[in-house]
């Protein structure tokens, strides 16, 4: 039960907290680097890790991340600077807009929702911010777009993996074993054989190791 009480907890908010003030911070400090298509720095890259433990927060507050938004831009006030606390928020604001446009009026699954959502809300909050406190360039605009993108893949490679094991997960207590035949769900396979069949429902393999259906997972069609 304390595990369960634990695993509700939005752990991934303190970090999300932490880390608007750190990249910030950075915006500030690191110095800008020329190129042909303007300057540019580091914390352009930087940022899209925040963009990944803003999706997770997310997931775990819904909507009430505005509320850690809020809070890591008054810390960014208090300890950095006010004007790129005002850009930090009034961005993230914006982007949340179209990030709840997507979430709302889309069906499709979760991880789909934050990849087309980050597409979005990736450009508007990079714009928004990097205009209020004057860095803006083809550069710079460039590089932290796609990092952002970057880290919005790597959220949706992992949710699409979890909705696929939860899949996986039940088709296989869908098919358990029937009474008087204990292997009957995994096409009467036992353990260690290859894809079964049952009618209308494809192929099928038991993985298990007494036998069981319990374990088996759901085969390539041929």
């Amino acid at each position: 039960m304390a595990w369960s009480f634990l695993r509700r907890l939005p752990w991934w908010t303190v970090p999300y907290i932490a880390s608007i003030v750190l990249v910030n911070w950075l915006f500030v400090t690191l110095p800008m680097v020329p190129t042909p298509w303007g300057d540019w720095t580091f914390a352009n890259i930087v940022v899209g890790f925040v963009f990944i433990l803003r999706d997770m927060a997310q997931r775990q507050l819904g909507h009430y991340v505005l509320l850690a938004t809020a809070l890591g831009g008054l810390l960014t006030w208090a300890t950095v600077d006010p004007s790129v606390a005002l850009a930090s928020v009034t961005a993230f604001i914006i982007a949340e807009m179209a990030d709840w446009a997507v979430y709302s009026f889309t069906r499709r699954p979760l991880h789909e929702r934050i990849l087309w959502s980050s597409a979005l809300s990736a450009p508007l909050d990079t714009i928004v911010f990097q205009h209020m406190i004057g860095i803006l360039t083809p550069a710079a605009f460039s590089m932290e777009t796609a990092s952002k993108m970057l880290g919005a893949v790597a959220v949706w490679l992992v949710l699409r993996r979890r909705m696929r094991l939860a899949l996986r997960v039940a088709a296989c207590g869908s098919h358990a074993p029937s009474s008087g035949s204990p292997d009957a769900g995994c096409g009467g396979r036992t353990s260690g054989s290859t894809c079964g069949t049952r009618p209308g429902q494809g192929s099928f393999a038991s993985t298990s190791a007494s036998g069981s259906c319990a374990a088996c997972t759901p085969c390539r069609r041929a």
